[in-house]
């Protein structure tokens, strides 16, 4: 596990407990995720991450790294995309802040060079 992985998941678990769906919170969400149980992560978060009754930002951006990455679930890159999107509203949130960073990554590569693909030189 990469180091700035590590101490995202202990942030998360630090600072996430407070959301509850079903007795399980976002922190047993991460605590599954830390301990590789994928799939039990991906049970406790979905729900809260794709909750439209209140927002997670842990729970989302985690969420969308299972997505993304296809572990516990099928990967769904669509559904990644929108879950980083919901986190990165929320960019005081350390969690938040990193998803915004990867949607604007994304945004700009692999397919935006900085040059106009509309204008042709003659």
């Amino acid at each position: 596990m990469m180091p700035r992985f590590r101490v995202m998941v202990l942030g998360a678990i630090l600072i996430a407990g407070a959301t509850v769906v079903r007795g399980q919170t976002t922190a047993d969400g991460v605590a599954a995720l830390a301990r590789g149980d994928y799939a039990r992560a991906a049970e406790i978060l979905r729900p809260i991450a794709e909750s439209w009754r209140q927002s997670d930002t842990a729970a989302q951006y985690f969420m969308a790294t299972l997505y993304d990455s296809g572990q516990g679930v099928s990967a769904d890159p669509l559904r990644a995309c929108a879950l980083y999107l919901r986190a990165s509203a929320n960019r005081e949130n350390p969690f938040g802040a990193e998803a915004d960073r990867l949607v604007g990554a994304s945004i700009r590569s692999p397919f935006h060079s900085g040059r106009s693909t509309t204008s042709r030189s003659i």
